[in-house]
């Protein structure tokens, strides 16, 4: 006679089947039955957690922690819970518990490490994040995380120190090598050639998993109207959708339709108003790559561009099949992607000079000069003002925590060593943290600087309070080696010119472009000791600094606003791309 599968491994089944809410009901039944029971609860915790309801799954969840007390995975997945709920002393209490377990619960620890900082909780994701390569440190993964965590509290050199001790161990697998190459982008240690042979190594690994198949091309003209396909998270107002919106708006669709694929959940007006400039707008957040690949070919995209490289929630593993004839990236990555898949990667000669960046790419590069950006300036900005007379000056950087270097921090404070009265505000999200807020007076200390002139600040309420800040601002001040973007742009949009480093790749060479084409070539330097002497020079000319408040928006938006001319030559370089195509049909 058969046996009866038990209610347990029916909701599983159920659950793996996509069945969820046959799983609950069925687990809620029994629970009123066996309320206590560890199995149940753990299962109807997996259906709660993507339904969002997290106050159930971490009652649920508790319950099993209290049945297993020594199983480390429903600790880490309660203190997940615990930081949706904003309880993140209690989630920070579980992260100590599992590293009372010993090196059984490396792997969860590694996981919560990684989950802390995406929730701002910097000291608990350092210490979940070493701990749990100190023992486990053959693990790939668990390197990554503890790498990420040393980022973005300001340990480069750590990290570079990890990521080289794991690396053998993810030489094998592209989703582990994927993980990663930004973080390298952050770390001095690594040289351009370093960068470029992992990510080399990725794009080797993915081709052997997902090899390319381009479609075929079924009207091989070079001069029709071409379909091109925007692969981007960022479809939404942040910094890159700020470059976005003015392409996909300014296409002349006698020549170019844009259709955009999202890979984000989150939309804003910004999202709206893409969708309603766009040929063809597709959310492919819940797409497998497989399924997002299907419908790019169905929609006959002739020229696909990914807009966010090895970013965030990218979806290179969509391009990684080549479901467009010809394939591009652009914008949102400081580097090559490494995929064999991409032909054309773009550029300016500023970015990327010539020869010497050619052999840093795999794809082809194609040179928008003068500038590879057109910014569309932020609509909440206000307007610029003038300083008050008679304030100190005041240095400032608003880039992301883990853009700064000890290199970069040192330099700032023989800046304000130079220029007697100065303070530095440094702003970014990371800062909103007071661990971290005052782990950076004690790396500035270290380095040389008076902590009682620096001023740090976490996230303002709203995006016109951030760009109201530079008010107060005289000079911005440059991250090295991974330059700002956004930031560069909109400190000159209110009136602020921004000292930068010349670097010797794109990652370090973005200011260079951005301001050459603003007109403020001697505000990049060669080196730190040209760096720290033109901020010097620019911050005591109180006159120069005057005359470009007055007029330095109008520079930038006359030479990287103008999408009128832009455009067409995005335009001229995707025709050329296709003619190519063509030809070797």
């Amino acid at each position: 006679m058969a046996r009866r599968t038990s209610p347990s491994r029916q909701a599983e089944a159920l659950i793996n089947s996509g069945q969820a809410a046959r799983a609950r009901a069925l687990l809620e039944r029994e629970l009123r039955r066996h309320p206590g029971d560890a199995v149940l609860n753990s299962l109807l915790a997996r259906v709660l957690i993507p339904a969002g309801e997290h106050e159930r799954a971490a009652f649920c969840l508790e319950r099993v922690t209290r049945a297993r007390p020594d199983d480390p995975v429903p600790i880490a997945v309660l203190a997940e819970e615990y930081l949706w709920l904003g309880r993140p002393e209690d989630a920070e209490r579980l992260g100590s518990r599992l590293m009372d377990l010993g090196p059984a619960a490396a792997k969860m620890a590694g996981n919560l490490s990684s989950v802390m900082l995406s929730h701002d909780r910097h000291r608990a994701a350092l210490e979940l994040g070493e701990w749990a390569h100190a023992h486990d440190p053959e693990d790939a993964r668990i390197g990554g995380y503890c790498a990420a965590a040393m980022v973005f509290t300001g340990d480069h050199d750590g990290a570079a120190d990890v990521l080289r001790a794991t690396a053998a161990h993810r030489a094998t697998d592209p989703d582990l090598q994927r993980d990663t190459l930004l973080l390298m982008l952050y770390c001095p240690g690594f040289s351009p050639v370093e960068v470029f042979e992992a990510h080399r190594l990725y794009g080797t690994l993915k081709a052997g998993r997902t090899p390319p198949r381009p479609p075929r091309i079924v009207d091989p003209d070079p001069e029709r109207p071409l379909r091109i396909g925007y692969l981007s998270q960022d479809f939404r107002n942040r910094s890159a959708g700020h470059f976005i919106e003015g392409i996909v708006e300014h296409h002349d669709r006698s020549a170019c339709e844009p259709w955009c694929y999202s890979h984000r959940l989150r939309e804003d007006e910004l999202t709206a108003r893409v969708r309603a400039s766009a040929a063809g707008f597709c959310e492919i957040h819940r797409m497998t790559d497989a399924q997002a690949d299907h419908r790019i070919r169905s929609d006959r995209i002739d020229i696909m561009v990914d807009l966010t490289g090895h970013t965030g929630l990218n979806r290179l593993g969509v391009l990684a099949g080549k479901p467009a004839p010809v394939q591009a990236t652009y914008m949102g990555y400081a580097a090559t992607t490494g995929l064999g898949a991409i032909d054309y990667r773009l550029v300016d000669a500023h970015t990327d000079p010539p020869p010497a960046a050619d052999a840093l790419a795999t794809e082809k590069l194609v040179r928008l000069d003068p500038c590879f950006l057109c910014y569309t300036p932020p609509p909440h900005a206000p307007e610029v003002v003038p300083r008050s007379e008679g304030e100190p000056v005041t240095f400032a950087s608003f880039n992301t925590y883990a853009k700064i270097t000890d290199a970069a921090l040192g330099a700032w404070a023989e800046i304000l060593t130079a220029v007697p009265g100065s303070r530095l505000l440094v702003k970014n999200a990371g800062l909103k943290d007071p661990w971290l807020a005052e782990r950076t007076r004690e790396r500035f200390t270290r380095l040389g600087g008076d902590a009682s002139r620096l001023e740090l600040m976490g996230e303002t309420p709203t995006a016109a309070e951030h760009m109201g800040l530079y008010a107060r601002v005289d000079v911005a001040l440059d991250t090295f080696p991974y330059n700002g973007t956004t930031t560069t742009l909109e400190a000159m949009w209110m009136g602020v010119p921004v000292v930068t480093v010349e670097g010797d790749s794109h990652v370090s060479r973005v200011g260079v472009s951005l301001l050459r084409n603003a007109g403020l070539e001697d505000l990049i330097a060669p080196d730190v000791v040209g760096y720290v002497e033109r901020a010097r020079t620019i911050a005591v000319d109180a006159d120069r600094r005057r005359m470009l408040r007055a007029e330095l928006r109008e520079r930038v938006r006359s030479r990287l606003c103008d999408f009128d001319s832009f455009v067409p030559r995005l335009e001229a370089a995707y025709r050329e791309m296709w003619r190519a195509a063509c030809a070797g049909v």
